[in-house]
């Protein structure tokens, strides 16, 4: 018989590997942020995840810990000089597309903050050039880096397409990565074209701007292709806005914005400024609209206690802490009008519109929220024509107390759920908008 020496049948025992340090964690969520498309991007934090393994906690004082901006440019963008630049930018199912940009860096002392961000889209046939040399005026007194896109397609008006919204998204993650940017005063503005782009980018993303510019452009009541975006203005109710627009222009286009801001002071939105002009057609005058002063001290509301959501579209049903995840059936996108003919025909101008317009909204979500308590957390939700809402809660909203509960009046009923806590879903997000005011730290689904 022989004799094994003691221990030597048992097996080794793992070692376990110590937990990443704070900032192993930030270098490596470095190494995902220059990913542009969201989907690849995704995939490389479900694999970080994988690979290092730290409580949300941790990830959080990790990303707190980032330098700001976390990828800056070097060599630097030289300050007080005009700016151009080639910059790839992601654009939705177009892909990658060289963009060119031109900007303004200000020379001016860098706030505590961060300079604000002004994304100015230009007119049918112009350039980045042309809508920058409209507002470099003000980038000195904000003071305010001001960012401006060439259109790389077609440059003959704007085509509501996901191409051109998502050039300017990625202009702004492109800014927010590698400038000083302060998140809580990201304007956005535009001429013509570059005014419709305005619109549709606030009522779209209600919950990234400080306020909205447009210029001689307007929302669309079009039905078709899922350009109508009048059905979405509650998004912009606690949106600054100042819209400078020539009374002789057309009169579509006038009607549509004599609606919008009408039915906004309706629901109560009082920081709404149409700056009109009865002599001139299709220009305007930047001139005595107090936009130095509005530049300076304007910021984003970026801990709301009441929202209002209005969306036909999932991937844009999002507004700050809430987020609609499923639509009842009558919601549609893309609409085609049905009327009896004879109803119809009685109609007139006017009053066609009017019902095209409440026939969109009535095919439209809408969700409602407001924070009734914070100790504890009492948030009531009002729904119609949304299936599925989540809310998101960031550190501001959610501190995550052991036991805690959140109280939610929803559909005439009151529960207390415990929201659900997901890594994955912070990083997601932070990636994306590079947020700490937007990050949801936990959610719960009604």
């Amino acid at each position: 018989m022989i004799a094994l020496p003691p221990g030597g049948n048992a097996q080794k025992k793992r070692i376990k590997p110590p937990p990443p340090t704070k900032e192993a964690l930030a270098k490596a969520f470095l190494d995902v942020l220059p990913i542009q498309n969201p989907k690849d991007r995704d995939k490389a934090i479900r694999r970080l995840l994988k690979e290092k393994k730290a409580p949300l906690v941790k990830w959080e004082k990790a990303l707190h810990a980032l330098p700001w901006p976390p990828l800056p440019l070097s060599p630097a963008l030289e300050r007080g000089k005009r700016i151009r630049r080639k910059i790839p930018l992601y654009t939705g199912s177009d892909g990658m597309l060289d963009t060119e940009v031109h900007g303004y860096i200000p020379g001016a002392k860098r706030p505590e903050r961060g300079f604000a961000l002004l994304l100015a889209s230009h007119g049918t046939g112009g350039q980045g050039q042309h809508e920058l040399a409209t507002w470099i005026h003000f980038a000195e007194g904000a003071p305010m880096v001001i960012l401006a896109a060439s259109e790389q397609q077609a440059n003959q008006g704007y085509r509501f397409s996901e191409q051109e919204r998502q050039t300017q998204l990625s202009l702004l993650r492109w800014a927010r990565l590698h400038l000083p940017i302060d998140p809580d005063r990201v304007f956005v503005a535009g001429t013509s074209r570059g005014g419709h782009i305005s619109w549709d980018l606030g009522l779209r993303h209600p919950g990234l701007w400080a306020g909205i510019l447009p210029c001689i452009g307007g929302p669309r009541l079009a039905l078709q292709r899922g350009q109508n975006n009048l059905r979405l203005l509650p998004n912009l109710v606690g949106v600054p806005i100042h819209d400078f627009q020539g009374l002789k222009d057309d009169p579509g286009l006038i009607w549509n914005l004599r609606l919008a801001f009408r039915e906004l002071k309706e629901m109560g939105h009082k920081q709404v400024h149409f700056h009109t002009f009865p002599d001139i057609g299709h220009s305007f005058d930047l001139g005595n609209a107090g936009l130095e002063d509005f530049f300076a001290k304007t910021r984003r509301n970026a801990h709301p206690d009441s929202l209002l959501l209005a969306a036909s579209r999932l991937a844009e049903a999002r507004r700050s802490w809430v987020q609609i995840r499923g639509f009842a059936r009558e919601v549609q996108d893309e609409l085609r009008l049905k009327v009896r003919a004879n109803e119809w025909k009685r109609l007139n101008e006017e009053e066609r519109k009017r019902f095209a317009h409440r026939y969109a909204k009535d095919r439209t979500a809408l969700v409602e929220a407001k924070i009734l308590s914070r100790a504890p957390l009492t948030i009531r939700v009002k729904a119609k024509r949304a299936r599925k809402v989540r809310l998101l809660l960031p550190r501001w909203l959610w501190q995550g107390d052991k036991d805690a509960r959140l109280k939610i009046r929803y559909k005439g009923r009151k529960r207390s759920p415990k929201p659900k806590s997901d890594k994955f879903l912070y990083l997601v997000d932070f990636a994306r908008h590079l947020d700490f005011d937007s990050a949801p730290v936990a959610y719960v689904d009604l």
